[in-house]
């Protein structure tokens, strides 16, 4: 349940619309949301310094080239050509944070 929380409040109640747009356009920019992505989790896994390390970077990383090839797959034709529908991406980037967050802080120090 604790996961779930500092992923909640890092990616959706400190979220900014500039830094949600800005995070698929500049890397810089997805390193600032996943620094204040992994400050949440540092709150409670503070004991668990790799596993935050590998939060922070799988998160910008993810954010910003995952976000970026869904905004260029909806440009193909238009809105015509869209991969899947929106919320279905949202769906899929949550269930990958919650994944990768999972996985690294029961297996990594």
């Amino acid at each position: 349940m604790t996961q779930l929380l500092a992923h909640l409040v890092g990616d959706w109640l400190l979220w900014s619309p500039w830094l949600a747009r800005k995070k698929v356009e500049w890397l810089s920019a997805a390193f600032i949301h996943a620094g204040i992505y992994a400050a949440c989790f540092a709150v409670f896994f503070w004991r668990q310094p790799v596993a935050l390390v590998v939060i922070f970077v799988t998160h910008a990383f993810q954010d910003h080239f995952y976000w970026r090839w869904y905004r260029r797959s909806c440009e193909i034709d238009g809105d015509a050509d869209v991969p899947m529908p929106s919320w279905m991406a949202v769906v899929k980037d949550n269930t990958l944070h919650l994944l990768v967050n999972y996985l690294a802080l029961r297996f990594l120090p």
